[in-house]
């Protein structure tokens, strides 16, 4: 890593010079995990992917994965966001999220009962099966979400100006919710 931080601002360089090739409406960061320069962020709209409901853990996604079971928490989700200097909490613009408490989660939970996050990390890493159900669900939501959102934007329904969230009518948004259409989407197959 620290070697990653000695050649950054060359880095980003190279990236702004591939960007300004083509002077792109929106650049999708899925998957880019790196903290994103200021420049990036101010002349270009960047929309960010983070496996985390609306208010959830932010970090990597195996971090939000431990944070959740940490907390039990009962939902857990996808979102896109503006990026910003203020790593995954730019403005929120969709989202779907999903519940992780359902029978189906059950036995994932039963299994790990009273075990700490320390102790099960130690134990299984991203090997533990509540770990993998977590993501594998997540994950099958990701495409979906960046599809449905790609397409709000292309039909106006929302804006982004000046890294502000907008409705159709130009109001500011905190997300547009889109767990049903994805939902409807994955039930298909």
């Amino acid at each position: 890593m620290h070697r990653f931080a000695e050649v950054r601002e060359e880095f980003d360089h190279e990236v702004l010079k591939k960007l300004n090739q083509y002077s792109p409406d929106i650049v999708i960061l899925a998957g880019y995990m790196l903290f994103t320069a200021a420049e990036l962020c101010t002349r270009f709209t960047l929309l960010n992917m983070h496996p985390a409901p609306p208010g959830g853990p932010i970090g990597t996604w195996q971090q939000v994965i431990w944070r959740l079971i940490e907390q039990r928490a009962e939902e857990s989700g996808v979102q896109m966001q503006v990026a910003t200097m203020d790593w995954d909490n730019g403005p929120l613009i969709s989202y779907s999220t999903f519940s992780i408490s359902t029978p189906d989660f059950e036995p994932f939970w039963k299994e790990i009962n009273g075990e700490t996050v320390q102790t099960l990390k130690s134990q299984y890493w991203e090997d533990l099966p509540l770990f993998q159900r977590i993501r594998a669900e997540g994950l099958k939501r990701e495409g979906p979400l960046l599809i449905e959102t790609l397409k709000s934007i292309a039909k106006g329904d929302i804006r982004i100006d000046q890294h502000q969230v907008l409705d159709k009518e130009g109001n500011p948004i905190s997300g547009k919710c889109l767990s049903g259409p994805i939902e409807t989407l994955l039930a298909k197959g």
